[in-house]
């Protein structure tokens, strides 16, 4: 299996990553979980050009908000993005925001920064 990434797509507003942050703060994952923010898909091409929904590419990458507290946790840390498998993880709402809690089996890898 072969995975290309291309730095333009993983990314983050900073505002939607802040409020997603400040939210994280409130929520402990349990059981051996880690809490997760998918990354913002690519909306427009690198010329400038608006894509539509139907273009955009689906996005499994994440960004890591919280780990469990009792450190039984150590493949990634906050603010890793990982690759998370297609259809891993719980997907829930704290005030209109999306999150994934997700188990170390629903990780695929760690995507590091060049």
């Amino acid at each position: 299996m072969h995975f290309t990434i291309f730095s333009d797509i993983l990314f983050f507003s900073q505002a939607n990553l802040a409020r997603a942050r400040e939210i994280a703060a409130r929520f402990t994952p349990l059981g051996g979980r880690i809490l997760l923010r998918k990354l913002d898909p690519v909306t427009m091409t690198a010329g400038g050009i608006a894509l539509p929904e139907s273009a955009q590419a689906r996005q499994n990458g994440a960004v890591v908000l919280r780990v469990p507290e009792d450190d039984s946790f150590d493949a990634v840390k906050v603010d890793d993005t990982v690759l998370l498998s297609e259809y891993g993880g719980q997907n829930f709402e704290i005030d209109g925001e999306k999150f994934i809690l997700a188990t170390e089996s629903d990780l695929l890898g760690k995507i590091r920064d060049k």
